[in-house]
């Protein structure tokens, strides 16, 4: 996927249509519109409350494109059963109260998130460092944020951590290699590999953009026995992790 840029293949995972290995947004957590939450939350400054907003920012992208009139025409058009029509009327609903709510935001919602994600990295919340990388961020404590999430088995921080220079991140080749492993092990995992494969492609897609390879996959050939069984601990970090899906917005400890 050498024509791709590297965020659009990204993307394709983390959005709504992706597989789900974390908990949907809770638009009803917080009381008053989504500005004055994004106010109080970085004025307390509140780090769980300020990844949940800069989610909701980026849920107020995708649902401004749904409520698109050419997109709503597409939905009306897809079919006139009762049920179907009932549902779409409801999920309609839902997302006109999302709308309005992300109407309510003033200034300009990337850098509003920036914002929200370094008060949430400041403050050791999980998935936040990502976000903020796949927005451009490499800010030390960001770097080092994705690194740590991704050592405790966060699908997400593994991407970047897995596909980018191991530099970048400040580890060996080799244990990159190592976590490439866990990744691959937990991708073949009977109940939840299903799930987690998709993000292996995508770091994987990554990976062989940076190196200018087609169809590049990670190569685990010549690890040390040791290095191999770390692997395989950090594989069912991975794998726990994505059977109870956990917020993105808990505190690493």
């Amino acid at each position: 996927m050498l024509a791709a840029a590297p965020q659009s293949v990204v993307g394709s995972v983390a959005s709504a249509g992706g597989p789900r290995v974390s908990v949907p947004v809770d638009w009803g957590r917080y009381p008053g519109t989504l500005q004055t939450q994004i106010q109080q939350a970085l004025q307390t400054p509140d780090g769980v409350m300020a990844a949940d907003l800069a989610r909701k920012l980026r849920e107020c992208e995708l649902t401004t494109r749904l409520m698109q009139p050419q997109a709503i025409a597409r939905v009306v058009a897809a079919g006139s059963d009762p049920a179907l029509v009932a549902a779409r009327d409801a999920q309609f609903q839902t997302y006109q109260r999302i709308f309005a709510n992300c109407q309510t935001v003033v200034g300009d919602p990337v850098q509003l998130q920036l914002a929200l994600l370094d008060v949430a990295v400041a403050h050791g919340v999980v998935g936040a460092a990502v976000e903020s990388f796949n927005l451009g961020q490499r800010k030390p404590e960001v770097l080092q944020g994705v690194k740590r999430d991704a050592v405790a088995g966060h699908v997400l921080s593994l991407i970047p951590v897995t596909s980018h220079k191991a530099s970048l991140f400040g580890i060996s080749l080799e244990q990159q290699r190592s976590l490439r492993l866990a990744f691959e092990i937990a991708a073949n995992d009977p109940e939840v590999g299903t799930l987690i494969r998709p993000y292996v492609s995508v770091a994987e897609s990554l990976a062989g953009f940076s190196a200018g390879k087609l169809g590049f996959r990670f190569n685990q050939d010549g690890l040390t026995d040791a290095i191999r069984h770390q692997a395989e601990l950090m594989a069912q970090q991975i794998v726990e992790r994505v059977k109870v899906p956990k917020p993105d917005v808990t505190v690493a400890r």
